[in-house]
């Protein structure tokens, strides 16, 4: 088992330590937690949900991955946190999720109930195998004002959440800061005698 460098603000965690410190702390959003303590949680839970995928697409459960990632929404969420205050970073960044989601929502199911409500002017129920039917269906979709504003709805939040997606990894990443550095999230440190 390969271990992280040694980190600043505390002991080195390996991958069993973290999982245990993942779920001691299942909703403790106060305090930091190193690099290693979020990546081996982060290891942790994306080889669990393939490992949980397989079982269930093997068993047909389907159900066993999607409550695992239910169970460990909170720990993930608290962990992400205490590493963003690690960093020296805000944890509101991680507010922004919830724009986006909410964007991608209303821009999926947006195009859905405008597809449905087009599809009288469509003409599907026709027999005809003339290829020029896709494209007289696809021109009804392209006309209508609320489907084209849905789908720019729907790439624009795709685009933004790909863009946050990069700026969340660049901050989780970066090294632990000490009080001396500048995060304001740690007491200051005292003199060892």
């Amino acid at each position: 088992m390969f271990i992280l460098k040694k980190e600043k603000q505390g002991r080195i965690m390996d991958f069993v330590g973290a999982i245990k410190a993942g779920f001691k702390n299942y909703a403790n959003f106060r305090g930091v937690a190193g690099q290693s303590e979020y990546w081996y949680w982060y290891l942790f839970t994306v080889l669990a949900g393939i490992v949980l995928y397989a079982f269930d697409q093997f068993t047909n459960l389907n159900f066993l991955q999607t409550l695992f990632s239910a169970a460990t929404l909170v720990p993930s969420t608290a962990v992400q946190v205490r590493r963003l205050r690690d960093a020296g970073q805000s944890w509101k960044w991680l507010l922004i999720q919830f724009g986006l989601s909410a964007a991608l929502i209303v821009g999926i199911v947006g195009l859905i109930v405008r597809a449905v409500a087009l599809i009288p002017d469509m003409n599907l129920v026709s027999d005809n195998t003339d290829p020029s039917l896709l494209q007289s269906q696809l021109t009804v979709l392209a006309g209508d004002q609320a489907f084209v504003t849905f789908a720019l709805v729907l790439l624009l939040s795709l685009v933004l959440t790909l863009v946050y997606l990069i700026i969340l990894l660049v901050l989780l990443v970066k090294p632990s800061k000490t009080f001396e550095q500048g995060n304001k999230y740690l007491a200051p440190s005292t003199p060892e005698n």
